[in-house]
């Protein structure tokens, strides 16, 4: 018996599409963070919430682009699904964070794309006062950990400024994304660069 059948038979016997473990993960948050397409498509199919609040009250769509489980996510077919299905392509979660920020993050260059063409807010911020080019331009530990590619953030960063993203925006720290590039990334990084030949 594969995957759907068994999903197939507990919804027969009365199983809650909607229902959620303790932290709060519904079986939708769960197929998506694996990126399996067809499991999500058979759980929309059978009037799971796309728009449902899981784990840090991350939306389904939060959870293609952000590190899952010490992995990395980047499903952008599933992101695509979810979004012709009407998902909130701006919704925030606990941290006021919305997938582009998440995207920008953790380098989803492929959901970030997806984002941008349909509305993403692009100067949105969090609640640290950082858009999604502050995101892009930092790097941490976990980062390196996990093998973020910078060249993809690089990339996103490109589409946020040539989409007219506000380069000079200050966070709730009064840092630019200019500003964080210069004390987190290497001096030969590519973003480094081109943030620093943005006019102020």
């Amino acid at each position: 018996m594969g995957c759907i059948d068994l999903v197939q038979l507990l919804l027969s016997q009365g199983a809650d599409v909607r229902a959620k473990t303790l932290v709060g993960t519904a079986a939708l948050h769960a197929a998506v963070r694996v990126g399996d397409r067809t499991m999500t498509e058979f759980l929309l199919n059978h009037k799971a919430n796309m728009n449902e609040r899981g784990e840090q009250r991350d939306t389904a769509l939060h959870c293609t682009a952000r590190a899952l489980d010490n992995r990395l996510t980047d499903y952008r077919d599933v992101a695509a699904l979810l979004l012709s299905r009407g998902a909130d392509v701006n919704l925030r979660n606990e941290k006021r964070e919305t997938v582009l920020h998440l995207a920008a993050a953790w380098g989803a260059a492929d959901i970030a794309e997806l984002v941008l063409g349909v509305g993403g807010d692009i100067n949105g911020v969090d609640n640290e006062g950082s858009t999604a080019l502050h995101w892009a331009a930092r790097r941490s530990e976990k980062m390196n950990q996990l093998g973020v590619d910078h060249q993809k953030k690089f990339g996103i960063a490109l589409q946020l400024v040539a989409r007219g993203i506000n380069w000079n925006a200050v966070n709730n720290q009064g840092r630019t994304a200019r500003a964080i590039a210069e004390t987190d990334l290497p001096k030969g990084s590519l973003l480094r660069h081109f943030l620093g030949g943005l006019p102020q």
